[in-house]
């Protein structure tokens, strides 16, 4: 079965091929408009997406939400990750905006979220969430990864993901467990044929 991944994202493409051995993803078309993601979860989120991008190819779509939840900042900035520093903000001026946001405080524990969800064209849906736990680092550390992985210090790894080679990162990052608990489902469903 071939699946749409519903991202235009091409960090996030090759990371989702790579964890989801077996599974024939194809880019989202072009011609595809984004729905607008006004979920209050990540897993509100990554279910408007699924249900928007298969509606609208009429094929099976997998779709993610993720971000970093930062325990100081009482969870921020959670499905707000990706634009945290406004709207049109990029990897660095996001990074830089959560050190501001950080400056003085000792609690920097953190966690990412991913919720993966499926949706078919006729409504059929399930999601499944990964998390991995660590802290928010006072600079940046490495450079691999994209997003937040030059700050986020993982438990796991003991160091950033942007230290990290892509292989270890893998094994432990919140898109990692998700994805192994999707493959699962999916196996479960019996919708690998």
């Amino acid at each position: 079965m071939v699946f749409i991944l519903g991202s235009r994202n091409s960090h996030k493409l090759a990371e989702m091929s790579e964890l989801l051995p077996g599974l024939s993803l194809q880019r989202l078309p072009e011609n595809i408009s984004e729905p607008v993601e006004n979920g209050h979860s990540f897993t509100e989120n990554a279910r408007i997406k699924s249900e928007s991008y298969a509606r609208a190819t009429g094929q099976w779509v997998i779709a993610d939400d993720s971000g970093i939840c930062v325990d100081a900042l009482d969870g921020a900035p959670g499905i707000y990750s990706a634009r945290f520093a406004g709207h049109d903000a990029c990897d660095e001026d996001n990074n830089r905006y959560l050190l501001e946001r950080l400056r003085g405080q000792t609690n920097r524990e953190a966690h990412y979220v991913c919720v993966v969800s499926l949706a078919s064209p006729e409504g059929e849906m399930f999601s499944v969430e990964g998390r991995c736990f660590g802290k928010i680092l006072e600079c940046e550390e490495g450079d691999k990864g994209f997003g937040y992985d030059p700050l986020f210090y993982s438990n796991d790894l003991n160091q950033s993901f942007a230290l990290s080679e892509p292989e270890a990162k893998s094994s432990v990052s919140h898109r990692a467990v998700a994805c192994r608990l999707f493959m699962e489902e999916l196996q479960k469903r019996e919708l690998m044929k």
